[in-house]
């Protein structure tokens, strides 16, 4: 567990350890909407409390053929978990959408306009009130699911029209909201062509224009500038938090990153972004500069709903509390 809630140096980052969770190689996991880690398997689910330092079982009744299951995203509002399964058979990529209230797991297929299938980037956008998901196998695909424009699961999908220069080797990579989720931030991944390029950027998706932006490259302390594939990452008010990773070799990267998103540099110090106001009267704010250097809609950071306060790496994975 990472803590955000104190301000700390990279070179010593405020790491705790944990109970021990599941012994299953590359799985993903996926935050609740009450700070909970759920991790998705073909037997059961498992939730992971960290306030208890806890582990507990969670039977579902989704037939799961799948040996790899990857990440998802927790709408706030309703609680339910879209988990994308990225072993395809019959080139088909599946959802799973659980409640934990209900204890019901709904599968549905995803539409086959959603091609290439594999590896997708999953986080949700308050700013959309939907889960974006970003593809990289063969081009960058970006693609919405909207469950209030859902009467059954295989629906309320939507392709995300974008401009600009875009990543081309988002597979496998992490992708975290910022800016109440009008803004995509991506690092890591790989190309899955013969020549196997790592992807050495940060890249930014403004969800308000559709517009991307490369932001900077890994500093060169880092890997050698090599991948960080699979990398966990989260943003905690205008800072990128960056853990893990390989540079196709068996070894993982324990080097902590942090990008001031602001100044579009890494930096050597993480800092906790102030609490929020509590006043109740609105105040006119004057546009800022997003990070994809395109004029925001005047949601900042310290306005977020939410404010992150630690971070948590289970299987090699980064997920937010809040």
């Amino acid at each position: 567990m990472l803590d955000l809630s104190v301000p700390w140096n990279t070179s010593n980052p405020a790491f705790k350890k944990l109970q021990g969770g599941l012994l299953v190689n590359g799985q993903g996991c996926t935050m609740t909407n009450n700070g909970d880690l759920f991790v998705l398997t073909a037997g059961a689910g498992f939730i992971y409390d960290p306030r208890s330092d806890t582990w507990t079982t969670f039977n579902h009744n989704a037939l799961i053929t799948s040996s790899r299951i990857e990440f998802g995203a927790t709408d706030p509002e309703t609680g339910i978990i879209y988990i994308m399964d990225n072993d395809i058979p019959n080139s088909q990529m599946t959802m799973y959408s659980i409640d934990l209230r209900t204890k019901e797991a709904t599968t549905s297929i995803v539409p086959r306009t959603r091609v290439p299938l594999s590896f997708d980037g999953v986080a949700w956008s308050e700013y959309l009130k939907s889960m974006v998901t970003v593809s990289g196998s063969i081009e960058t695909i970006v693609s919405t699911f909207t469950p209030s424009k859902a009467n059954e699961p295989s629906k309320g999908w939507s392709a995300f029209d974008t401009t600009g220069q875009e990543g081309t080797r988002f597979t496998p990579h992490c992708m975290a909201p910022a800016r109440s989720g009008s803004i995509m931030v991506f690092l890591g991944g790989t190309s899955l062509n013969i020549n196997v390029t790592p992807e050495t950027f940060v890249y930014f998706l403004d969800l308000t224009t559709g517009r991307w932006k490369t932001g900077p490259a890994l500093p060169t302390t880092s890997l050698s500038m090599t991948s960080m594939s699979g990398c966990s990452c989260a943003v905690s008010g205008d800072q990128f938090i960056v853990w893990g990773g390989d540079g196709f070799s068996a070894l993982v990267s324990n080097r902590t990153l942090v990008l001031d998103m602001n100044a579009g540099t890494w930096v050597s110090r993480y800092v906790p972004p102030p609490p929020r106001p509590t006043t109740t009267a609105s105040q006119p704010t004057q546009p800022t500069q997003s990070p994809t250097q395109h004029t925001s809609t005047g949601v900042t950071s310290s306005n977020d709903k939410k404010l992150v306060s630690i971070i948590v790496a289970v299987a090699g994975t980064v997920l937010t509390l809040i």
